[in-house]
């Protein structure tokens, strides 16, 4: 009995921890795995096996490093003779980190003709990360990106994954693959983790568990975050003059890019800030002979003779700083600043025998303080306490920013954004009870007990038009930002504690938002209607070769309407976008036809002349405009060695030459040369003179 007593308990000894793990078995499996290491066979017979490495290479080497992401191999063969190098990253668990694959030869820079569409790269892709990922695989998600498609000249299709962990996106995780629309092989891999070489590991992401709500996380956004009523200001250097055309357009925006809010606490946290002040100086000011001067060069002359010289410069900027004799001038420069004709400052910079320094920039007429920077290190134990560092900020903008004091609003967020090394305030610029205008301001940065300013900076415009506008409310601007994005859960790094953290913040947002205050249209930093994909047009199926039109538009030659509208006749300035694709290749939604007619006049594709935008065209003027393209209008004006190849050519030799190379497509005998061109004809013709044989 006793016997049968021990083999039973034993028997419970045995299966309750098989159970346990059962219950947690995804918890014991990571761990499990995140002990063990492969060896460096092991690694290398996984690499050649997922991407098909021959054993023919003539050289391989093999690098380890360590860090505290863990252990990984670097790994590379060569073979001279084929020209062909393959470069590998694979971490000890197995994970592989990057792959490259490259074949040292040169295309010419020439369109290449995919052997299959995106769709269908898509497919390749995934059979391939399936292989590398097994079943991590579930945790990455296509997104479409600024990168994502074809590339024009590699002939490799792009396509970006998403990190996912829990359901939840990780922010700045995911991978890269590129793979070659010919073959349809991976000719680079690109795994992005930010603190741990080993998928399988989670332990480093915080749970869901005891998160407030999205609904709670949003009114804390909003309360922290919300959108200002903002003239935002645009430099418009279409003039071609050292001085922008400064124009201001009411819009509803945000003070800070990238604000989280964290999913526990409910405190906000900024992870990532684009938003910067800067003096804006354009040009250093060079010393000129007094002799032969233009009265332009006198008149700058005469403003360059600002009131303030640098002898008292430097007791100013002493006075500022409250800097001793030990701090010696270095430097001094005078300059312009703020992208304004009438605009000087002084930058002096002051050093002592320890190479400390302080730089400090002003007014050089009216002595107000732009500038000041110190070198001092934050030290986290003589934090200054908020309240200390706000009450020191004011005092020194009573004396040093008295003349805008009253047009200064401190952010919520100066509140709540606080390290332990230092305090940084951020005062906006309110115009009126209506408008802010956010990049104006001032921003301090104070450290020690003292509260000392380590950092002041100044941005501030004088010239300000301020449109009548009516405009619409914040909440329906909120409504707009939450059509277009998604609030929901994210994981972000903290580097500090190497965990991921879970925060609330808008989902996939890759620029500043810009509402137009009138239209709730978004708008890119210089004004202009964020509305077209590149993905392809709305209407696509009403053309006859589709899979041609959409190539085209992979390759980022498109109209710029989101309505392919094949069947209207082709206006002048829309081929000439065509024209100007083929060359610049990146496609914007904001281009400026100026800089497209100025293009292609550079290159002598049209002539000054001949410039008439909305011009209807028919087939004699795309054959003049795509035989130059081609290089052959010399050729093309030699008439007399043309014969009438077409019965209606009148021996023209651009429209002779055009379709002899099937760029246009003749009927029968017949070329039709006064016929018009509709915008899906021009296209096929764009796409002949790209991939003729």
């Amino acid at each position: 009995m006793k016997q049968i007593l021990c083999v039973f308990l034993a028997a419970l000894l045995f299966f309750a921890p098989i159970n346990n793990l059962k219950a947690n078995a995804n918890n014991a499996d990571e761990k499990l795995d995140a002990s063990s290491e492969m060896t460096k066979e092991e690694l290398i017979l996984k690499v050649k096996k997922i991407f098909n490495i021959e054993d023919s290479f003539e050289e391989f080497e093999i690098d380890e490093r360590k860090s505290e992401m863990g252990r990984s191999y670097f790994l590379n063969w060569n073979d001279s003779l084929k020209n062909i190098s393959i470069y590998v990253n694979i971490s000890s668990k197995g994970d592989i980190l990057s792959y490259e694959k490259i074949y040292n030869n040169n295309n010419d820079n020439k369109f290449i003709l995919p052997e299959f569409d995106f769709k269908e790269a898509k497919l390749k892709a995934e059979s391939k990360l399936k292989e590398i990922l097994q079943d991590e695989f579930k945790n990455f998600k296509l997104v479409e990106t600024d990168i994502t498609g074809l590339n024009r000249y590699t002939g490799l299709y792009t396509l970006i994954y998403q990190r996912y962990v829990n359901s939840v996106l990780v922010n700045g995780e995911g991978i890269k693959i590129a793979i070659d629309s010919k073959t349809g092989e991976i000719m680079s891999y690109n795994l992005n983790m930010a603190l741990s070489y080993y998928l399988k590991d989670k332990s480093m992401f915080q749970n869901k568990a005891q998160i407030i709500s999205r609904e709670e996380a949003l009114e804390k956004y909003k309360k922290y975050n919300g959108l200002y009523l903002n003239l935002h200001r645009i430099l418009d250097y279409s003039s071609n003059s050292l001085y922008p055309i400064i124009k201001y357009i009411p819009v509803y925006t945000r003070a800070y890019d990238s604000i989280y809010i964290d999913a526990k606490t409910g405190k906000p946290k900024k992870i990532y800030d684009t938003f910067a002040f800067g003096a804006g100086v354009d040009k250093m000011l060079k010393e000129e002979s007094a002799s032969n001067l233009t009265g332009v060069e006198r008149e700058e002359l005469k403003k360059a003779d600002v009131k303030v010289d640098v002898e008292e410069a430097e007791k100013i900027c002493r006075d500022i700083a409250k800097l001793s004799n030990k701090m010696k001038l270095v430097s001094s420069r005078l300059e312009k600043y703020n992208n304004d004709a009438d605009k000087f400052s002084w930058t002096l910079k002051f050093s002592d025998d320890n190479s400390k320094y302080i730089s400090v920039t002003i007014d050089a007429n009216d002595k107000t303080l732009i500038l000041m920077q110190r070198d001092t290190e934050m030290e986290a134990d003589k934090s200054p306490k908020l309240e200390e560092a706000i009450k020191v900020s004011e005092s020194f903008l009573k004396l040093r920013a008295k003349d805008i004091l009253d047009n200064l609003e401190l952010t919520p967020l100066s509140y709540e954004l606080q390290t332990k090394e230092q305090k940084d305030l951020r005062y906006i610029r309110k115009l009126n009870d209506k408008f802010y205008i956010l990049e104006d301001g001032i921003n301090l940065s104070l450290g020690g007990s003292d509260a000392e300013i380590k950092y002041f900076n100044r941005t501030w415009y004088d010239k300000i038009q301020v449109p009548a506008i009516k405009e619409l409310k914040p909440e329906e601007a909120y409504e707009i930002l939450l059509d277009k994005y998604d609030f929901d859960l994210v994981y972000t790094t903290d580097y500090e504690t190497r965990k991921y953290n879970l925060m609330y913040s808008f989902i996939k947002e890759d620029e500043a938002v810009l509402i137009d205050a009138q239209s709730g249209e978004f708008l890119d930093s210089f004004g202009n209607p964020i509305s077209i994909k590149k993905s392809g047009y709305t209407d696509i199926d009403k053309a006859k070769d589709k899979k041609k039109i959409q190539l085209l538009s992979d390759y980022n030659i498109r109209f710029l309407e989101s309505e392919l509208k094949p069947n209207e006749t082709i206006k002048q300035k829309d081929f000439m976008l065509l024209l100007y694709a083929i060359d610049r290749g990146v496609f914007s939604e904001s281009i400026d036809f100026d800089e497209v007619y100025k293009h292609l006049e550079n290159i002598k594709l049209i002539h000054k002349d001949e410039i008439d935008k909305e011009k209807l065209l028919n087939r004699i003027d795309l054959a003049k405009f795509i035989i130059r393209k081609k290089g052959l209008e010399d050729v093309a004006k030699l008439e007399h060695i043309f014969k009438d190849v077409y019965q209606d050519a009148n021996r023209n030799g651009y429209l002779i030459l055009a379709g002899k190379l099937g760029l246009i497509k003749a009927s029968g005998e017949k070329i039709l040369p006064d016929k018009e061109v509709t915008r899906e004809e021009a296209l096929m013709i764009i796409y002949n003179y790209l991939f003729d044989k």
